[in-house]
């Protein structure tokens, strides 16, 4: 048995979690898709468990979208949220919230309680679990245990996050070994104890680097935007000319379709990039790449994206702990990047040009 708190008022577990270099006990749980997931279904991958009351409390919210946010991108590691809550609720917060990469498990029907002493015995939480993290490897040996002495408190992401080697399980991730390196007076491996004054001190310095690549997000935007228009003025065009030579309506009913694709694909760039999604940079590269033939003006664009994406500015940006800077730093906002300025000039240009010509006409 283990003692807690509750808003300082004092309560007990059923028992203790398991220690490290232990094995975890067996379990059994439900999926959001009323699945059974058990501990042997996760074997050779790294799994870290969030365990805590109820997944519509405050902290559990917060502690779901760090965790889930902290391993993005890792295809070897397991993340899952181990609570008293029903299947269905869990399913519909991560809906809600835009969470895909934390599966939900449920103690419904279980006794993981009690075989992971973390079932609240006494008190008004009677019956459902404390709050603490368990990381395993992948024979389901203990890495790291965190018994949350309240349950209104954070868990520590970084001693759990610590034991993993992140930089090691996705060759396309971002690099993390620089985080803790010194950069504009802050660190890139902030914690719940960072000030705000290192993530001020951070974000100040990158935040023209991450103003650039939200910018060209939204150049890639107005082109998928522009792509559709141009599929459906083929499909409109080959409807009003009457066009009934089969040849024809293949190669427009063709093209139409190579310009929709184009589009998901700018589409696809263009969100990643405003969101500063680690896993479009391979995508991007491409597309910037690309850009480099359409001389001279595609050739500068794509040059800058390319040193955007791959600059050390910009790995630190696309860094895993990145969010979490943003999060201390609401109060910086963000500028109009020069290249959505620029976007916008060309644009108008070709507005005026396709006026006046149409009216010399």
């Amino acid at each position: 048995m283990a003692s807690i708190t509750l808003g300082g008022n004092p309560c007990n577990t059923s028992g203790n979690l398991p220690a490290v270099g232990s094995k975890a006990p067996a379990f059994t749980l439900v999926a959001a898709d009323l699945s059974r997931k058990s501990l042997s279904d996760f074997a050779g991958k790294t799994v870290i468990l969030s365990i805590f009351p109820s997944i519509d409390t405050g902290v559990c919210a917060k502690s779901t979208h760090v965790f889930s946010e902290r391993v993005k991108g890792n295809d070897d590691v397991v993340f899952a949220t181990v609570s008293a809550d029903l299947p269905f609720a869990a399913k519909r917060w991560c809906g809600a919230e835009g969470v895909a990469n934390a599966m939900t498990l449920s103690t419904f029907d279980s006794t993981f309680g009690v075989d992971y002493g973390m079932r609240i015995v006494d008190g008004p939480m009677t019956g459902v679990l404390g709050r603490g993290v368990l990381v395993l490897d992948g024979t389901g040996t203990v890495l790291h245990s965190e018994l949350v002495p309240e349950i209104a408190q954070e868990p520590n992401y970084d001693a759990a996050l610590a034991v993993l080697q992140l930089k090691d399980t996705n060759p396309y991730a971002p690099p993390t070994a620089d985080l803790n390196a010194t950069f504009g007076g802050g660190t890139l491996n902030p914690s719940p104890t960072m000030s705000v004054a290192k993530a001020e001190a951070i974000r100040t310095e990158l935040l023209m680097t991450e103003t650039n690549l939200r910018g060209f997000g939204a150049l890639y935007l107005f082109a998928a935007f522009g792509s559709v228009l141009a599929g459906f003025g083929l499909a409109a065009f080959a409807a009003t000319q009457g066009i009934d030579d089969v040849e024809s309506i293949f190669m427009i009913t063709f093209t139409g379709f190579v310009v929709l694709v184009i589009a998901a694909v700018y589409g696809f760039v263009g969100l990643g990039l405003r969101r500063l999604d680690p896993k479009v940079k391979i995508a991007a590269t491409v597309l910037g790449g690309l850009s480099l033939l359409s001389i001279p003006i595609g050739t500068l664009l794509g040059g800058w994206l390319l040193y955007l994406l791959h600059g050390e500015k910009g790995q630190r940006v696309f860094a895993l702990d990145y969010p979490e800077v943003m999060r201390l730093t609401p109060h910086i906002q963000r500028r109009t990047s020069p290249i959505v300025w620029v976007f916008v000039g060309l644009l108008l240009l070709i507005v005026v040009a396709g006026v006046m010509a149409g009216l010399l006409a």
